[in-house]
């Protein structure tokens, strides 16, 4: 049991991190954080901490996957970005691109980029029935 948690360490606080950094998204952290430490913290000050964290502890683990991981990482966030603040056909629109390019990095033989893009489909395919759901809410 300790060899495993040995071998996947990094695997393990790569995936805390990233839960953590989704509830300081979700949830007011900073309003917590700033009374125990006294001082004023903007929800981007929690976001960037981890993510350079996150990119850290990638470093570690390998260069090259920190570099890959990197443009990945930036490549979802503007998806998200672009997702969020656009037109809700542009949406399912990219999430139809994204699904039709997994089949064929899987032929390819290029796996992580086929999971990758799937992984993207799906995010995509949330936002905008997230955006469905949510429209009157979100743009009064």
């Amino acid at each position: 049991m300790l060899n495993l948690l040995k071998d996947n360490i990094y695997s393990i606080v790569l995936n805390l991190l990233f839960l953590l950094f989704l509830f300081s998204i979700l949830f007011p952290l900073e309003k917590t954080i700033s009374k125990l430490l006294k001082i004023h913290i903007l929800k981007t000050h929690i976001l960037s901490v981890l993510l350079l964290v996150v990119l850290l502890v990638i470093a570690k683990i390998s260069a090259l996957g920190f570099i890959v991981s990197f443009v990945l990482i930036t490549f979802s966030f503007l998806v998200f970005l672009f997702g969020f603040l656009s037109n809700r056909k542009y949406i399912y629109m990219l999430a139809l691109v994204s699904l039709s390019l997994t089949p064929i990095m899987l032929i390819l033989k290029v796996d992580k980029l086929a999971e990758f893009f799937a992984q993207t489909c799906y995010l995509l395919l949330v936002l905008g029935v997230l955006k469905d759901v949510f429209y009157e809410k979100i743009f009064k």
